[in-house]
């Protein structure tokens, strides 16, 4: 096991700066992909609220503008374009990916399809907003 640990130590010390950043956003796309719920998957992509509630994230976090936090800036603006080269296939109108023959992590895993879905927040109804629900069918 130790011959292990240090193979591993050696390939991290061979990396250059710009491999590190990469296999680093890979670590952080992996961990995301790993959460059991949707929720704990999109607090894993934003900014740490205060309080630790998803709700109590700042806007721009939730939105996608946030220059910080992001699925975008790990996947599409980050790891997709060093492990995948894509091309646009006119004949059937749809970009397709293929490995990234330069880039040391491109394997056939990265090339399985994943199905993304967007979070929404429902808010629990509460007696006011019931009433004022009712108020407008009521109108």
């Amino acid at each position: 096991e130790d011959d292990a640990e240090d193979d591993a130590k050696d390939d991290e010390a061979a990396l250059s700066s710009e491999e590190q950043s990469t296999l680093n956003k890979i670590n952080r796309v992996i961990e995301i992909m790993q959460q059991p719920y949707k929720y704990d998957m999109c607090m894993k992509c934003i900014c740490p609220p205060e309080t630790g509630k998803l709700e109590d994230a700042k806007f721009s976090c939730i939105e996608g503008s946030c220059p910080s936090c992001g699925m975008d800036k790990l996947w599409s603006k980050g790891v997709r374009n060093k492990i995948l080269t894509t091309t646009y296939d006119s004949d059937t109108s749809e970009f397709v990916y293929s490995l990234n023959k330069n880039c040391r992590f491109a394997s056939d895993e990265w090339l399985n399809e994943v199905e993304w879905r967007t979070y929404v927040y429902k808010e629990k109804p509460t007696v006011a907003t019931h009433a004022r629900e009712a108020r407008r069918q009521a109108a």
